[in-house]
Formats: structure tokens, C-alpha cells, sequence
């Protein structure tokens, strides 16, 4: 967790594991967008974990699990970033949720703030694969922001999810504000997904 002399952290967990993927582009995209004082990075441990095995998840857990949560746990907010195979999550990223979850009374995503990006060449903007990840994370015990962003590189710039309007980053400043009064743990710094909220519309419109 950061103090207030020390960066805001936020753990960026992708969904797709292809080098030149259009959600890896859209990752790299929204932390070039963010403001210094928040030091962002992709976690590479996702690709490395095992099935999640509630065998496995005893007194020797794994050393990529333990290595995961802690990495979770440390991050002040994170960032999910998701493509949609077959009209849902990518099995990497659930896969991850499932091991952050867990154990319950201590995991590591307990009352973490999650904003959800997607990319998808459909021109829903992979809107499934990003409504799942809001559901999966608020069971999870997650605090993810309800409002999503999705960009569908392939698709026209009129569609309404890839062009952002000043009108649209407002909405999504307001809605991210309120959700931060209601939902925030108070030892979360609310600026950390609100400002990947306000980030998110702006790396879209940079990468079409």
C-alpha cells in the first residue's frame, strides 16, 4: 500500500498473452495516459500460474501463487484488462480472479479497486468478456468501478465505445466519483482507478 510520500500502485492484469495483442496495446496505452505519481506495471504471473486446485491451495501453496498475491496484495488498485474469447473472460484472467480470491479472509483482492478495460474486434468492444469481469470481481470481493471501457480496433470511429466524447470522460469522472464516496475502503487512495477512469477514454482515442 502507498502512504502519501510514496507512488500509487497499480497492478495491471492482462488477459491476453500474445506479444502484439490489441488489449496488451490498450494496457500500455492507458498507463502512458496516467499522471506521474502512479507507477503502473503488467503483472507476468497471471501466464504462470497453475489451474486454480483448492488442493494445491493449502500449507504448500505454489510459488507463482504466493508470489501473486503478494503482488496483488501490495498494489493499491488494479487495472484488468480483457479481451473476450467466446463471449466471456479469457481462462488466464479468470484463472488469476480465482487465486487472488482466495483464501477469503485474507485475500488479496478483498476491497481492491478494479477498473475494467477491453478490447475486442466485435463491435460490442469484447462488452461481454467486461460486464463477466465486473461480476466475477465483485464476487470475488473486489471493488471493481461498474463503468467499463472497450475499444474495438476494427471497427468504425463513430462506434460510441471508441469514441470517447468530452461528454462520455465526464460522465465517467461523475459516475467514478460517486462510486469511490460509497464503495472505497479507506485505506485505498481514491485517485488511483479514478484516474485509470478518466486515463481509459483518452487511450482509446490514441490508439484508433
Amino acid at each position: 500500500m502507498s502512504d502519501q510520500t510514496t507512488p500509487t500502485t497499480l497492478l495491471v492484469l492482462l488477459g491476453s498473452l500474445r506479444a502484439d495483442s490489441s488489449n496488451r496495446r490498450l494496457a500500455e496505452a492507458a498507463i502512458a495516459q496516467l499522471p506521474a505519481g502512479i507507477a503502473a506495471h503488467v503483472s507476468v504471473l497471471p501466464a504462470l500460474l497453475p489451474h486454480y486446485d483448492q488442493d494445491l491451495d493449502g500449507d504448500d501453496v505454489p510459488e507463482a501463487v504466493t508470489t501473486f498475491r503478494a503482488e496483488v496484495a501490495a498494489a493499491d488498485a488494479v487495472l484488468v484488462v480483457t479481451p473476450e474469447f467466446n463471449g466471456s473472460l479469457p481462462g488466464v484472467l479468470k484463472n488469476a480472479i480465482d487465486w487472488a480470491s482466495r483464501p477469503r479472509a485474507e485475500a488479496a483482492l478483498a476491497g481492491m479497486p478494479v477498473a475494467v478495460l477491453g478490447a475486442a474486434a466485435s463491435p460490442r468492444a469484447a462488452q461481454w468478456a467486461r460486464e463477466d469481469a465486473v461480476r466475477v470481481l465483485t464476487v470475488a470481493g473486489a471493488r471493481p468501478l461498474e463503468t467499463t471501457v472497450g475499444w474495438a480496433p476494427r471497427s468504425r470511429p463513430s462506434t460510441a465505445r471508441t469514441s470517447p466524447t468530452a461528454r462520455s470522460r465526464r460522465r465517467w469522472r461523475r459516475r467514478c466519483a460517486a462510486w469511490s464516496a460509497s464503495r472505497w475502503r479507506p485505506e485505498r487512495p481514491v485517485h488511483g482507478v479514478d484516474l485509470v477512469a478518466e486515463a481509459a477514454p483518452h487511450a482509446v482515442t490514441v490508439l484508433r
